[in-house]
């Protein structure tokens, strides 16, 4: 079954967003991993804001599989399923390098 594609970007909550800094990535021994430069560039996201509150969900599809997360600002949320993307999947894996701090 395919999703329909959504009018808008938020559930239903029409006010703007408040202005917030990212948060700190949720799990820091994580290595943190950037795309190369020749690499393709990550499938595209889309992001929804829930009605009532601060949380967003991201999600991307990856060889017809919907991959999720949230996250507390819309710039975290899309940070966390980026690198679970490069993290996790093959794609990502051979399409990205770890950085070290």
């Amino acid at each position: 079954m395919k999703m329909p594609v959504p009018k808008s970007q938020t559930f239903g909550d029409k006010r703007p967003a408040a202005v917030m800094m990212p948060a700190p990535p949720d799990d820091p021994g994580q290595p943190r991993r950037v795309l190369k430069p020749d690499a393709r560039p990550t499938p595209e996201i889309q992001a929804y804001r829930q009605t009532n509150g601060p949380l967003y969900l991201v999600r991307l599809k990856y060889n017809g599989v919907w991959l999720t997360t949230t996250g507390a600002d819309e710039p975290t949320a899309i940070n966390k399923l980026r690198q679970f993307y490069m993290r996790e999947t093959a794609q990502g894996r051979a399409d990205s390098v770890e950085v070290t701090p």
